[in-house]
């Protein structure tokens, strides 16, 4: 018995849409890692009480993140309407990165350390990075004539490049994260935006069938 093939076939994304998610994730990482910067830069100018022990730096949290979700819902009301579509889509990077840098951003404004401080599993990302801010030559945390138990990938880019600004391992290992979390989330969103058009267009033409 034999199954006959579908004259229906699903349609393949070409060179040229292929090439429009790819800028659309670049710039998307640029807004981001812009939006973050900006975000981390204008709350270190303020002297900030601990976020655990301060209503001030809690309330402030909570309004910019209401602020990033409106602004989040607003881009997707505009994609929706067909209305403003580029300037709705960089919005939305924006709004993603905004709500990240406030939620993470702020809270750490009052501490040059990163969440929980240096402890747990926190104390040997920390060393890590320190020992691959040192030198660039992979070696474990722990013994420095062997080579690193944990792949090194992000702890060695964060490592140069606290070491290009002349940051101590320590201290770099609060900003390193955010450009990544603000950047992942905005590539993320425009990932998921052509996925679920595809699986839309794949139902439609399985129920054509």
């Amino acid at each position: 018995m034999t199954v006959a093939a579908s004259s229906t076939a699903i349609p393949v994304a070409p060179f040229r849409k292929v090439a429009t998610t790819v800028g659309r994730m670049v710039a998307a990482v640029v807004v981001a890692i812009v939006v973050s910067g900006v975000g981390l830069f204008a709350f270190a100018r303020v002297q900030w009480p601990a976020f655990n022990s301060s209503n001030v730096t809690q309330a402030v949290t909570t309004v910019l993140q209401f602020v990033a979700l409106a602004a989040l819902g607003c881009s997707i009301y505009l994609l929706r309407r067909g209305k403003w579509v580029t300037g709705a889509r960089v919005l939305s990077w924006a709004a993603l990165s905004g709500l990240v840098t406030a939620t993470l951003g702020m809270p750490l404004a009052a501490t040059k350390l990163y969440l929980h401080g240096i402890s747990v599993d926190q104390e040997f990302r920390t060393q890590f990075l320190t020992r691959l801010t040192d030198s660039a030559a992979l070696r474990d945390m722990n013994y420095a004539d062997m080579p690193p138990f944990y792949p090194a990938g992000w702890f060695w880019i964060g490592g140069r490049v606290a070491n290009l600004l002349g940051m101590d391992g320590w201290e770099a290992f609060k900003p390193m994260p955010s450009p990544h979390w603000r950047s992942r989330r905005s590539w993320r969103w425009c990932c998921g935006r052509n996925l679920s058009g595809r699986i839309s267009r794949c139902w439609w033409l399985q129920r054509r069938r």
